[in-house]
């Protein structure tokens, strides 16, 4: 993601630790998405990734007719203790809690300098060149340009991706890999698909501000955080009350980023990059599913 935040055409948010003070419950959005602080504002609070969930639409029987992939069905009990949660309500709690020097799990974040990101875009750039030549008339000093003529084929994306990996990257991705590969939560097939999502999100990002870019180069990709923590319903379900059961349902989105046109427009940009790999057993248990759905079926009709 870090590199991803230094392409010339990603617009990143700033450092978690560099937010002092918020002015109004909608700056929340200026949190990102792997910051503790974006974690916190999750509980007690309503999100698309637990609207459904808490609806019951994940379930097995809902999910079967609903055509909803076997690997995104689930039970509500984890919306259920994400919905209970205590939520930060009020200006002065995200305040207090998301501006404060400790971070999660008691975590110092320290406003310290940070390194500087090794080159990894070039902008992509059509190489035009003016071409001098005398012309024939008799004053042999007179000189015309000819049209522009391209050099090379120019490259078709936004910015050529260089890569380099820093030493104290690959320290940190060795170690990953050694708590992934001891980790029995990792070991789980559904885990791994989730954690292959994640891991390219990034490039499914990317992959949009090309295409998006094809269509007008002047477009711009902007990481955002929580929106709609200003919305009027949450402003209103926000207030305190002694009885808790008083308190109103509040909500919140995450885009995967925000498209900006050069007129100004701006759009939700959310991408959806799906593990290609599955447990060798799904492919029997379809088999499985399908002949005693068939053999339902069958009794139906010959009742």
């Amino acid at each position: 993601m870090e590199h991803l935040r230094a392409h010339p055409s990603f617009c990143p948010l700033p450092h978690p630790s560099t937010i002092k003070h918020l002015t109004s419950l909608e700056d929340v959005r200026m949190f990102r998405q792997d910051s503790w602080q974006w974690d916190a504002l999750h509980d007690g609070r309503c999100t698309t990734s637990q609207a459904c969930a808490a609806l019951g639409l994940l379930e097995q029987k809902a999910g079967h007719e609903l055509g909803i992939p076997r690997s995104l069905r689930r039970g509500g009990t984890g919306a259920y203790h994400r919905l209970k949660g205590v939520a930060l309500r009020t200006l002065e709690e995200m305040n207090e809690v998301l501006c404060d020097s400790q971070g999660g799990g008691g975590e110092i974040m320290k406003d310290q300098k940070q390194e500087e990101e090794p080159f990894v875009w070039k902008r992509s750039r059509t190489n035009w060149n003016k071409i001098r030549h005398y012309s024939n008339s008799n004053n042999k000093n007179t000189t015309t340009t000819t049209p522009p003529v391209r050099q090379q084929k120019p490259f078709p994306f936004a910015a050529k991706y260089l890569p380099v990996i820093l030493n104290k990257d690959l320290q940190h991705r060795k170690k990953e890999a050694q708590n992934h590969y001891f980790s029995s939560w990792s070991s789980a097939p559904m885990n791994a698909r989730m954690q292959w999502g994640n891991a390219q999100e990034a490039t499914a990002v990317l992959t949009a501000l090309n295409y998006f870019w094809k269509v007008d180069s002047g477009i711009v990709v902007k990481e955002v955080g929580m929106c709609g923590a200003g919305l009027e319903m949450n402003v209103t379900a926000g207030e305190k009350h002694d009885d808790k059961s008083k308190e109103g349902l509040i909500i919140g989105a995450s885009p995967d980023a925000i498209i900006q046109y050069p007129n100004g427009t701006l759009e939700a940009l959310e991408v959806k990059n799906h593990c290609p790999f599955v447990p060798r057993d799904w492919g029997s248990r379809n088999k499985k599913n399908r002949k005693r759905h068939d053999n339902d079926q069958n009794k139906e009709s010959v009742d």
